[in-house]
């Protein structure tokens, strides 16, 4: 039941908040009962026509009582939902501060479905859990305590069956329904987020589903989803309903039993008759107090099973050391690699051995070879995405680690392969580079990147929306618009993974060679499979199976006639048999 303490944990950022609330809850079931007892106490003692005088304390008891239990009712209400929104914000604002913690190592093996549900529905369902699950005991107790010493007052035997009949419907209906509900709850938070990344990744890739005509399959398992989920929710209407039952039942029988002992006693004259109602509506009433906590015990699965889903994010280990303060990094910078080794979590094979290179500020180095040789992942290495253990990464001459991954990458502008476009206009995914840019700066930016034209030509110009990921514009665009907005970050270092992958040859060489000769003054890793380009970078790395094979300049390259000279051979052999007439 760890989860249980670190939710729980989390209600001592509030715990005045959460004091008031439960003292609310009680004072609204106190109310309730005082009402209902005055109430009967008027009726009964109204019977007897006395004089409107003598009614007068009761009246203004029932006025009072009406009053205070609705006021009661409102502030618990506020206070209780206002606490837990709190909470709440309190954990999406860490779920969320967390994932840039452990990101992208600590979450490559969750779908992004999956994420959102977490995020989302689990903390949603927490509501459930600080409102229904922790208030509810605390008001019971309160309440049945302040109950059987009232009626203890009478007879201790009132107080006994009250007890009697409260323990049931407080303790053992609870601990059945927890019983019955534990198992169909935490299969509906499964079934929740199963239903969530299904849903989500159906819906970014529906050009796919439609196109290899799976629209059957897919809806046949969203359907059998939707089944479960109903089933799993009748499981828990019924068992709402049945606990609501026992609990009726056990109010009504505690009635019951009341007057069977009550009658007597006021037949025998130990009890005012006028008092009559006052017992057994006022035990009644006190039921308030006690017909929460099945419901509570109800959410307890649920909650168990999404704070647990909630947990295994928080518990995920750090790939790399918190953002600590460490040396400052100067705005130019030389980055030296040195017999650098990796290999990925869970993997036996290395994925780089034994690689080394010098990027001094200025310097241009293209890095090439087939898919899966590490070039990437030295880029990944270079921004601090992921802990490396052999050989070093030298910025300045010193330890990388020694800097703040933070700092690091304020200096550093990437371009990744695939380039994400958020759902804005054109100049908001563009100033994500640098918010402070004015217009002229974000045109040039433009400019440099060759996408200042296709954006002139969109319907509004640089305020014109784009589409979720960029989905009103073509691939090469948005690599462009990806590209511009790197180059405005205004970094020491650029590191471009394959960003001129969806252009065509003559684009990709007008491009290069303006965004080469806007950064001229920078430091640049450009990672390539095309080699046509590769004559404006001062070092050219040939990698094969995480090594590097060859290195020099393009032109040293292809005249040594090695394995970079076949693959320019390969290259351009494909592009005369693709441009010939």
């Amino acid at each position: 039941m760890k989860v249980i303490g670190d939710l729980l944990r989390l209600v001592k950022l509030f715990w005045k908040w959460a004091l008031l609330s439960i003292l609310l809850g009680w004072a609204t079931v106190a109310s309730w009962v005082a009402l209902i007892g005055t109430s009967s106490y008027l009726i009964s003692y109204a019977a007897l026509q006395p004089s409107v005088a003598e009614l007068q304390v009761a009246i203004v008891g029932v006025r009072f009582f009406g009053i205070s239990r609705a006021v009661f009712r409102y502030l618990e209400r506020l206070v209780s939902h206002t606490t837990t929104f709190k909470i709440l914000t309190e954990l999406r604002v860490a779920f969320f501060e967390r994932l840039e913690k452990i990101a992208p190592a600590g979450i490559k093996d969750y779908f992004s479905g999956d994420l959102l549900a977490r995020i989302v529905d689990d903390i949603e369902i927490l509501q459930e859990f600080y409102i229904r699950v922790i208030y509810p005991p605390f008001v019971a107790v309160l309440s049945s305590v302040g109950v059987l010493w009232f009626f203890g007052g009478w007879s201790l035997k009132f107080t006994g069956t009250i007890f009697a009949f409260q323990a049931l419907a407080g303790v053992v209906v609870p601990l059945l329904v927890l019983y019955w509900s534990n198992s169909p709850g935490g299969e509906l938070v499964q079934n929740g987020a199963q239903l969530r990344k299904t849903t989500v990744d159906g819906i970014r890739g529906i050009a796919e589903i439609i196109a290899f005509g799976k629209e059957a399959e897919f809806q046949r398992k969203l359907e059998d989803l939707g089944q479960n989920r109903i089933v799993l929710q009748r499981k828990m209407h019924w068992i709402s309903g049945g606990q609501t039952s026992l609990i009726a039942l056990l109010t009504n029988l505690c009635v019951v039993a009341l007057l069977l002992i009550a009658v007597p006693m006021v037949n025998q004259g130990e009890l005012d008759g006028k008092l009559l109602a006052v017992v057994v509506l006022g035990a009644l009433a006190s039921f308030e107090a006690v017909m929460l906590l099945p419901v509570s015990m109800q959410n307890i699965g649920s909650s168990i099973q999404a704070g647990n889903r909630l947990s295994n994010i928080f518990s995920e280990r750090d790939f790399i050391p918190s953002d600590e303060e460490g040396h400052p990094v100067t705005k130019s910078f030389s980055i030296e690699v040195k017999n650098l080794a990796f290999t990925y979590p869970q993997m036996d094979l290395p994925v780089l051995q034994g690689v080394s290179l010098e990027l001094p500020q200025g310097k241009k180095v293209g890095l090439v070879g087939v898919s899966g040789v590490g070039k990437s992942t030295l880029l990944n290495l270079l921004l601090r995405h992921w802990e490396f253990v052999d050989g070093d990464i030298l910025l300045n001459g010193s330890d990388i680690r020694q800097y703040s991954p933070l700092e690091i990458r304020k200096r550093i502008s990437v371009v990744k392969q695939q380039i994400y476009l958020f759902n804005g206009t054109v100049n908001e995914n563009l100033l994500l580079g640098n918010p402070q840019a004015n217009a002229e700066e974000v045109i040039e930016a433009a400019q440099a990147a060759g996408a200042h034209d296709f954006i002139l030509s969109l319907p509004q110009g640089y305020q014109s929306i784009i589409g979720e990921q960029g989905a009103f514009i073509s691939g090469g665009e948005a690599q462009r618009l990806g590209l511009a907005r790197a180059i405005l970050k205004r970094a020491s270092v650029y590191l471009l993974d394959e960003p001129f992958a969806h252009l065509d040859p003559i684009s990709r060489k007008a491009i290069m060679a303006s965004t080469f000769q806007y950064l001229k003054d920078k430091s640049i890793l450009l990672v390539t499979h095309q080699l046509s380009g590769l004559s404006g970078v001062d070092e050219v790395l040939l990698f094969d199976k995480g090594r590097v094979i060859e290195r020099g300049s393009h032109e040293e390259l292809v005249h040594a006639g090695g394995a970079y000279w076949q693959m320019w051979q390969t290259e351009q052999e494909f592009f005369y048999e693709n441009t010939k007439p």
